[in-house]
């Protein structure tokens, strides 16, 4: 960043955008919110709430067809947009990097891409009626990360609770297998307790054995194919990440 721009008399804040005051304004915002309707609407308030009047906002908007209701969001959206300031859409000028677990998503539907296919427009905002401030609700994240070596495992929250109950199985786990879907509102995501970077899905019945593998796994960085490792953090890693 410094190799593009004069950084010497920009002043650096790093903290939760929630607790930065009203009084802290910036000269522009630049967002990338999750593509869902609410979430943009509400960053986008939050950044125009924090950016001086005449500022610039900008932010990556979802294109029509990522999912059925895209479109309605779109225009929801844009309407907020033009309501806060001029703005002005680039069409396509946003390319992101394609995650593994969307890949396999791809690989496992049959499907085989040569382009890059996730992409979003570029909104550019004149921030000239400031939003009000939204309220921030803090919610509880439906997933925790655990990180082993250079993979990556995402479990439910519930799994941490002392109280969970998974289903009466003989087996610690059932393993789903690779899926070719990467929503949220599948069927087996919604029934899944961990979600793997390979996009591999388990249901947990014993909690304690294999959040036990998992944190075994994190510890010893990803090394569960040497000989010293538990035969169930094993499993798990070759169910949730594949390899010996």
């Amino acid at each position: 960043m410094s190799e593009r721009f004069d950084l010497r008399a920009a002043r650096f804040i790093q903290a939760d955008v929630a607790e930065i005051p009203d009084s802290q304004l910036f000269d522009a915002a630049c967002i990338d919110p999750p593509w869902y309707g609410r979430n943009i609407e509400n960053w986008l308030r939050l950044a125009s709430s924090l950016t001086r009047p005449g500022g610039v906002i900008t932010l990556a908007l979802l294109g029509e067809l990522t999912r059925p209701d895209a479109a309605k969001d779109r225009v929801r959206i844009l309407k907020l947009a033009r309501s806060i300031g001029e703005t002005e859409i680039y069409r396509d000028e946003v390319t992101y990097d394609i995650p593994l677990f969307e890949w396999r998503a791809l690989e496992a539907s049959g499907l085989v891409l040569e382009d890059v296919w996730r992409r979003a427009d570029l909104v550019v905002v004149r921030n000239e009626r400031p939003a009000a401030r939204p309220k921030m609700t803090v919610e509880r994240r439906p997933w925790r990360e655990i990180r082993i070596g250079d993979h990556t495992a995402s479990v439910r929250s519930e799994v941490f609770d002392s109280e969970f109950a998974g289903e009466s199985a003989s087996a610690a786990y059932d393993a789903l297998g690779t899926l070719d879907s990467v929503s949220q509102r599948h069927p087996s995501i919604e029934r899944a307790h961990i979600w793997s970077c390979e996009n591999r899905l388990i249901v947990v019945h014993d909690a304690g054995s294999v959040i036990g593998a998992l944190e075994w796994l994190s510890e010893s960085a990803g090394t569960a194919r040497t000989g010293d490792a538990p035969e169930i953090a094993m499993r798990v890693f070759q169910d949730l990440f594949g390899g010996d």
